[in-house]
């Protein structure tokens, strides 16, 4: 068996402003992102992480690097964990461009790419590499990924195996915690988007 933590990055001044980020690699963690990691980091003691994978963009490893602090377990960067590239839409206005893909239905939205970006299919792709790779390697431990609000919301329907729209609705709160554990064919669901350690920031 397997335990995957799913945790998001903390707060940017993009995320703040409501631009759409993706793989693009400018904005930090602000003030408050830094607060919400130190939260993070004290949450996830009582999980026992054996090992660290995290997105290369520098909101996703700034998160990693606050958490690890207090954890001291192994980072590991990994490129394909990033967040979707939405090419020309990045530095958009994130609920302008989402409401242009809700009026698609789900094959057409799953299929499309923005100018110069990546579709959806192309992002689970890698992200499903990716994890793939993770669980293969850690059999028995429990790992946390450290990655994009974007690419716990596509991940969590192929984990569930269940349809992709069931979790089109959830938007994954900046350092929340999702876990599941895997055995074999077995999927266990512990968190979805939990955020009670962010109750005293």
């Amino acid at each position: 068996m397997i335990t995957l933590i799913l945790a998001r990055h903390g707060e940017t001044d993009w995320n703040k402003n409501g631009l759409l980020q993706g793989s693009s690699d400018f904005a930090k963690l602000n003030n408050v992102g830094k607060k919400q990691a130190k939260a993070l980091e004290k949450a996830l003691i009582k999980f026992n992480v054996d090992i660290i994978y995290s997105s290369s963009l520098k909101r996703a490893s700034e998160t990693a690097e606050i958490i690890n602090k207090i954890l001291k377990k192994e980072i590991v960067f990994d490129d394909a964990l990033k967040e979707r590239n939405w090419g020309d839409w990045e530095g958009r206005d994130a609920a302008v461009e989402f409401l242009r893909l809700e009026k698609m239905d789900i094959r057409t939205r799953f299929n499309f790419k923005p100018p110069n970006g990546e579709s959806w299919r192309e992002f689970e792709i890698r992200l499903i590499k990716s994890v793939e790779k993770i669980v293969e390697n850690n059999n028995d431990k429990r790992v946390l990924i450290v990655t994009h609000g974007g690419s716990i919301r596509a991940l969590v329907p192929v984990i569930k195996k269940v349809p992709r729209e069931q979790t089109l609705h959830l938007k994954f709160a900046n350092t929340s915690i999702t876990i599941f554990k895997l055995n074999k064919d077995d999927v266990e669901e512990e968190l979805i988007n939990d955020i009670a350690h962010l109750e005293t920031t």
